[in-house]
């Protein structure tokens, strides 16, 4: 994992403060742009270019801005990072006003989460390391990220969904909830080898899995079997419950014992390549009550993002948003930094800018 991924060049509308300047020679100078009378210093922009055009592990994203069209890719690449800059600022302005504010506690819990993405405290640091940040930038990142949530929060009240649209998309999909299955499995594999993927099976591991099916099948609490025995570590602690599945994405071995099973029967030893399976099936065909909290989940963030979009949208058209002549203009129809039209006339039209993402993100 590449700690620019998560940190640089993200939608996430949080961005570092760096400290280098460049003289413009007008009254902006060294000001990328003034939101609400908040001045924006040039060297945010600065900060997240460099990091592009300086990382080793992506040479394409630095050719970007050499050539023939380099300048005008630069260009356009400083437009984007400003509208995003500006974007935060209108975040970050409502924050103060509504006193929102990210604890100590907050931030050491997100920077524990990020180190536990990394696995080790030593990866985390080479990564910090690497890709030029210090160990100040990314706690007022995450400090920021912290504010943005909270402000989503605040200003998405109200947009939950309603109990007529949480049944109106299950009933949308219910030939899809109708056909899964909610499954629990017990993995018994000795020796796994987790570079292949697979398990070098041994004769011990199949009269494991025989003697915990037999011991299941005879009334012992699966569930306790699965604690004792799984070396599936994602799943042994919720009893080996695997949730609702979806039978065509099961493998054609598991698919086959499945099919043969009824709810409370429990399954002779499957073999896959990830070892010895024993299933049980707790239900087929899912309830509204059992897809509730997934639809509210799934409604929930589209209708919050939504409501975020509509509410950020209207405090970009009424701020007083003014850009520094060099980068462009701010147009109000589309609340994004444009080439002035005398840029336009100077310059060939900029390649896209290959823009990183947070992981998960489309």
């Amino acid at each position: 994992m590449r700690l620019i991924k998560f940190l640089a060049l993200t939608a996430a509308l949080v961005a570092l403060i760096g400290c280098n300047t460049q003289t413009a020679g007008n009254y902006f100078a060294p000001t990328a742009a003034i939101v609400n009378g908040e001045k924006l210093p040039e060297g945010r922009i600065s900060l997240e270019l460099r990091r592009v055009v300086n990382n080793p592990q992506d040479p394409e994203s630095a050719g970007q801005f050499s050539g023939v069209e380099g300048r005008a890719n630069r260009l356009e690449a400083q437009r984007q990072v400003l509208t995003r800059l500006i974007q935060q600022t209108i975040i970050l302005q409502r924050a103060r006003a509504l006193k929102i504010k990210a604890t100590k506690a907050e931030v050491q819990g997100r920077i524990a989460e990020l180190k536990r993405r990394f696995g080790s405290e030593q990866e985390y640091q080479e990564a910090v390391k690497r890709e030029g940040f210090t160990d100040e930038e990314v706690e007022e990142f995450l400090a920021n990220q912290v504010i943005v949530d909270k402000v989503v929060e605040e200003v998405t009240k109200g947009s939950a969904p309603t109990e007529e649209e949480v049944v109106a998309q299950f009933e949308q999909n219910r030939l899809v909830y109708d056909a899964q299955l909610h499954l629990a499995h017990i993995l018994v594999c000795k020796n796994f080898d987790p570079e292949q993927g697979s398990c070098a099976h041994i004769p011990e591991d199949e009269t494991t899995a025989q003697t915990v099916s037999d011991r299941a099948r005879a009334g012992e609490e699966f569930a306790a079997l699965a604690r004792e025995f799984s070396v599936d570590t994602q799943s042994k602690e919720s009893g080996g419950d695997l949730g609702f599945q979806d039978p065509s994405r099961l493998s054609p071995e598991l698919a086959g014992a499945v099919g043969a099973l009824q709810p409370g029967e429990v399954s002779p030893p499957v073999r896959t390549q990830f070892g010895f399976h024993v299933l049980k099936l707790l239900a087929r065909g899912r309830t509204l009550d059992a897809a509730r909290q997934e639809i509210l989940d799934e409604l929930g963030s589209e209708g919050e993002q939504e409501a975020f979009s509509q509410w950020l949208t209207g405090e970009l058209k009424k701020a007083n948003v003014r850009v520094n002549p060099k980068f462009g203009v701010f147009d109000r129809t589309v609340l994004e930094v444009v080439p002035s039209k005398e840029q336009l006339s100077e310059q060939p039209p900029p390649q896209p800018l290959q823009e990183e993402r947070l992981p998960g993100q489309p």
